[in-house]
């Protein structure tokens, strides 16, 4: 039970993450900071190295608010 209920409380935590990074992403946007291409590639790259597949760029997601819904509720998805 207690194992259970740690996964849950991680599954929790890591959601309140991801809509924060988005949130923070969100705020950017208007003010036209992004990193250049390159740079998030290389980026990207690395972290694929720490996570695997769930390092992935989130602008697909940020330019289509459905997709965006859709993704943090199913944590899945690709763009």
């Amino acid at each position: 039970d207690r194992l259970f209920l740690a996964a849950r409380a991680l599954e929790t935590q890591s959601n309140r993450l991801d809509n924060v990074a988005f949130r923070y992403l969100e705020a950017l946007k208007p003010l036209r900071i992004t990193l250049e291409p390159k740079v998030r590639a290389e980026h990207l790259k690395s972290q694929q190295g720490l996570y695997g597949d769930c390092a992935q760029d989130p602008s697909p997601w940020l330019n289509d608010a459905e997709k965006a819904v859709t993704w943090l509720l199913s944590r899945k998805g690709k763009p």
